[in-house]
């Protein structure tokens, strides 16, 4: 950690531009839900931070190619997403 990873830490935040949102921060399949047809979401652990910090377990949210699809048009990939 010390030699190899922290000197070059810095590098994953350059040319990275961080305008705070609003986040859920407990989005998963499990909190999503409708209420008379239209998409509710519950159970918030709101926080302020990057607008991609909410996709850190999306792996576990159970999103299809739907909601990446539309999520993309309201807000573009940021280069160096991962």
């Amino acid at each position: 950690w010390t030699n190899d990873i922290a000197p070059r830490l810095h590098k994953l935040f350059e040319n990275v531009e961080v305008r705070p949102s609003l986040l859920h921060g407990d989005l998963w399949s499990g909190n999503i839900g409708s209420v008379e047809g239209k998409p509710t979401i519950y159970d918030p652990a709101t926080y302020w931070g990057h607008h991609e910090a909410e996709w850190g377990m999306s792996w576990c949210a159970g999103f299809g190619k739907s909601f990446w699809d539309g999520y993309r048009e309201v807000i573009e990939e940021d280069e160096g997403f991962l």
